[in-house]
């Protein structure tokens, strides 16, 4: 799970940042945020098919911010493992 994300985002330009190609997964989850449709919900799942391309992906951009973030105010990216692990549990 990656927290922290700028209201800005959207599941698209995180695409766009996270190329399937270059970091493995083969999920990456946006839940809505229904009671703000100016806002995304702030994190994102992601499942990735190896625990090395997880591990690459942390070690990649925890504390980080999004490259294309146009608010630098924004906090830094807090990536974790998340309690639910596995494309189907994710999406169950």
């Amino acid at each position: 799970v990656v927290r922290n994300l700028p209201n800005s985002c959207t599941q698209e330009s995180l695409l766009l940042e996270w190329p399937v190609n270059t970091y493995e997964y083969d999920l990456l989850y946006m839940p809505d945020n229904s009671s703000n449709d100016e806002q995304c919900s702030n994190f994102v799942f992601i499942n990735f098919t190896t625990r090395a391309a997880a591990q690459a992906f942390k070690n990649e951009w925890h504390g980080k911010q999004l490259e294309n973030n146009a608010d630098k105010k924004s906090k830094r990216l807090n990536v974790a493992n998340a309690k639910v692990q596995g494309h189907d549990a994710i999406l169950a």
